[in-house]
């Protein structure tokens, strides 16, 4: 798992952590944004969003493509 810590931009890191997790994991879609997110707000980050807000979004986004 790429570690949050080692990256400044929230959508580098979930791009990454995404792949790892779908791949590697063999996790679904919303499982991996899900733990990905959890991995980047556990890192500090004071500007997220409620993880559930976020998760909302992305997964109206992923369906809709």
């Amino acid at each position: 798992m790429p570690d949050p810590k080692k990256y400044k931009d929230k959508q580098v890191f979930m791009e990454d952590c995404m792949h790892q997790v779908k791949t590697v994991e063999g996790e679904p879609q919303e499982k991996a944004v899900s733990k990905c997110l959890g991995m980047w707000g556990s890192k500090g980050d004071s500007k997220k969003k409620c993880a559930s807000e976020l998760i909302r979004k992305l997964s109206r986004k992923l369906l809709s493509i």
